[in-house]
């Protein structure tokens, strides 16, 4: 092959070779699209359209209206979600506390609202639209997991205090809440883990899961254990602290250590 066939070809080579790599990104585009549902959810479609549109402004120039009218109903349901979540919730009877963009839902669930990628975070799942169904069905088979019984409360009570026993200092009568919770998350581990710390061995214990008892414990007012009471302090450092809903006081406050002081040393005191 002479150098000029061989150039020309080469051209034809790279020009091929652009236009499969144009369609492979607009391919991709178009997946994410059906992934996201944009066709039916229009802040998923938002998103989708503020993450391609250089992509798509070069196939369609009438994008940028497009997506401008998009952005104002979403900022309508964005204004409108506090209220329509309140509604859904009450529906489901279901309790919301908080303030915008950080709730709680049951005292326990915490959820976040991303105003910029209209997004919510329930609990650990990540909701990719301002879903209020999603949403319900993420906060109902959350609370349906932790399946808080009496039982597991005054076994989750007796396991705090010894986790409590095993670090509280001498001469000192609170433990820092999150070392206590360590604690609790090493005294679950099976035997077998120190021979062999695999995933199949490893028994979670997630932090969600120890506010939702210890929130459970305080509302029904399940705080004695080995003739002392439960107390909870507040932290030194908000850095320190875990957000626990305080029923006695009907409101949230940062908890930095947990106290069980005997029952007659506090009615002498």
């Amino acid at each position: 092959m002479t150098r000029k066939k061989k150039s020309v070809i080469n051209q034809l080579n790279d020009t091929v070779k652009n236009i499969e790599k144009k369609q492979t990104i607009i391919k991709r585009v178009i997946t994410n699209f059906k992934k996201q549902k944009c066709s039916s959810n229009l802040c998923a479609a938002h998103v989708w359209i503020q993450a391609n549109i250089d992509i798509l402004q070069k196939e369609d120039p009438g994008i940028p209206q497009i997506a401008k009218q998009i952005e104002g109903l979403c900022k309508d349901i964005l204004f409108r979600f506090e209220s329509d979540l309140s509604d859904a919730l009450s529906l489901n009877d279901l309790i919301l506390s908080g303030q915008w963009p950080k709730y709680y839902i049951n005292y326990i669930i915490p959820v976040v609202i991303d105003e910029k990628k209209y997004s919510i975070s329930v609990g650990e799942e990540k909701i990719q639209s301002l879903d209020l169904i999603k949403l319900i069905e993420s906060v109902k088979k959350q609370l349906d997991n932790l399946k808080i019984t009496s039982t597991k409360l005054k076994k989750f009570l007796k396991e705090l205090y010894e986790a409590y026993i095993q670090i509280v200092s001498t001469g000192s009568h609170s433990a820092a809440i999150w070392n206590v919770y360590r604690n609790m998350v090493i005294n679950k581990q099976p035997k077998t883990l120190w021979r062999d710390a695999s995933d199949s061995s490893f028994r979670s214990f997630r932090a969600l899961e120890f506010r939702a008892y210890l929130t459970e414990l305080l509302k029904i007012n399940l705080t004695t254990v080995s003739d002392c009471q439960l107390r909870l302090l507040p932290p030194i450092s908000k850095d320190e602290s875990m957000y626990i809903y305080q029923p006695f006081e009907d409101r949230f406050c940062n908890v930095g250590r947990i106290e069980f002081s005997p029952i007659g040393d506090r009615d002498n005191a």
